[in-house]
């Protein structure tokens, strides 16, 4: 018995739309399903882990592919309203993802015009790669607050 892969990383979101906008046509992933109806099924909400004694919940989704194949799930929930976390990246819970790119410099200049502005600018680490010895980092977040890094090896 082993695990044989990330099937999907998944969301929460403010704004389904706004999101799925920013992911597409700032960051270039392909929206393959959604933005779905909304579910209201009592039993999908216990099982996504919302709580209380009737789960009564509403959301959304849609899925973005990265080029390599792998999915981002999307969620909005209408009922019951999101908690915000902090925004601090020292959350226990708090995820980011990270995007490989092939120019971070180049990045850095198109996340400029979307007001997108990374908390440093790009960091220089070493790869261990005898092709590519150093590779650069950084994070910002997106329209929802959600820290996202790109990197570049």
């Amino acid at each position: 018995m082993k695990i044989k892969k990330l099937s999907h990383v998944g969301m929460i979101v403010k704004n389904l739309e706004k999101t799925i906008n920013f992911y597409t046509e700032v960051l270039g992933l392909e929206l393959v399903d959604g933005p779905s109806s909304i579910f209201t099924d009592p039993e999908e909400g216990k099982g996504m882990g919302i709580e209380g004694d009737n789960c009564g919940h509403q959301h959304r989704e849609a899925i973005l592919k990265i080029p390599d194949g792998s999915t981002i799930e999307l969620i909005e929930f209408i009922t019951p309203d999101p908690v915000q976390i902090p925004y601090t990246a020292a959350c226990v819970g708090k995820l980011h993802m990270g995007f490989l790119v092939d120019d971070i410099h180049a990045w850095v200049e198109r996340l400029k015009e979307y007001d997108v502005v990374p908390f440093l600018a790009p960091k220089e680490f070493e790869t261990g790669n005898e092709k590519a010895p150093v590779g650069y980092w950084m994070y910002m977040r997106d329209p929802d607050g959600i820290i996202f890094e790109i990197q570049q090896m």
